[in-house]
């Protein structure tokens, strides 16, 4: 594995893309156990694959919007470090696969130079946050929501509170009432298929939903009490 020199401006983004270089050196090396070293590269877009050798890294595109620019740059990294092909999620993150692990902090260098990132993008982080593709463009939004998805994402990009949470959060921003939810599309999957039972399965998944969503608050208390620490620290 040979070292490379980064071009990338922001000193926080050069720190992390050096860091993982130096930590994929320590594991290689024997010097870092494998679990660190995944919490590690997970939280910083590097999945494992089944197959020997290489990694999934995984781009994150906040609330979906990326320009012809960037999407020429994910383009042009994926024909250098993979086989050209590019897998577009669910949650609007761009999946490049069969990358050397060795390589992926020079792909991630040049994924930067155009600002794209793959912070926080796996593991037990604050997931990228999604958004309706008629955002700003809805006729039935009552207002814009892009500014406030960019404002979460900015917020929770590299913030100390999500580096390592007990469990992934995902988050995703509808423009209006009318907008297609999970929750819409579950009942109707189940009216198709299963009609006889679909309330009394739901009824089930709201009992459950409700539960976590008590879970969930107080694991947010405990955050905003971390937090509060940490900016005490600051100061």
């Amino acid at each position: 594995m040979k070292s490379f020199r980064t071009e990338v401006e922001n000193p926080v983004v050069e720190y992390d893309i050096l860091e993982l270089e130096r930590k994929i050196f320590e594991f290689k090396a024997g010097k870092l156990d494998e679990e660190r070293f995944r919490s590690l590269r997970l939280a910083r877009g590097v999945y494992g694959q089944r197959q020997q050798g290489v990694q999934m890294v995984r781009i994150k595109i906040p609330y979906g919007k990326c320009s012809a620019k960037q999407l020429r740059r994910i383009a042009e990294v994926s024909d250098e470090y993979s086989n050209g092909n590019l897998h577009i999620t669910t949650r609007q993150d761009i999946q490049i696969h069969y990358v050397s692990l060795d390589r992926t902090p020079e792909l991630w260098a040049e994924l930067e130079q155009d600002d794209i990132t793959m912070r926080e993008a796996c593991g037990n982080t604050i997931r990228n946050v999604t958004a309706s593709a008629m955002a700003g463009a809805d006729p039935d939004e009552p207002f814009d929501v892009t500014p406030y998805a960019h404002a979460f994402f900015g917020y929770f990009l590299r913030n100390p509170i999500c580096q390592d949470m007990g469990r992934k959060i995902k988050i995703a921003i509808s423009t209006n009432g009318k907008s297609p939810t999970l929750a819409k599309r579950l009942r109707q999957w189940l009216e198709a298929f299963l009609p006889e039972e679909t309330d009394t399965l739901l009824d089930k998944l709201y009992v459950y939903r409700d539960r976590l969503k008590g879970d969930f608050e107080q694991k947010v208390l405990a955050m905003n009490k971390l937090t509060e620490k940490l900016l005490e620290q600051d100061d």
